[in-house]
């Protein structure tokens, strides 16, 4: 899934959307996510957002943050949805 439709549904700027979509190119890289149709994408790209509506404008800290969540949800011991860290 391709990250612009999911970010229609919000309001950033352009500088924003570059680094988002960065971010979610780079997670999607880091977890050999490279299939467009791959629904786990969709997971990726929700965390990217949700961690750039927190005010994160690197792209680097958004995907490491991204990661980090997702790896944490995938987690065994995981039970529950973890929260997307701020700051």
């Amino acid at each position: 899934m391709p990250i612009r439709k999911l970010l229609q549904q919000h309001s950033f700027d352009v500088d924003d959307v570059t680094a988002i979509t960065a971010a979610f190119d780079a997670a999607c890289a880091e977890l050999g996510l490279n299939d467009r149709d791959d629904p786990r994408r969709e997971s990726v790209a929700m965390a990217v957002i949700a961690i750039a509506m927190r005010g994160v404008v690197s792209p680097e800290t958004m995907c490491q943050r991204a990661l980090n969540v997702l790896r944490a949800t995938a987690s065994p011991t995981a039970t529950q949805q973890p929260q997307v860290p701020i700051g």
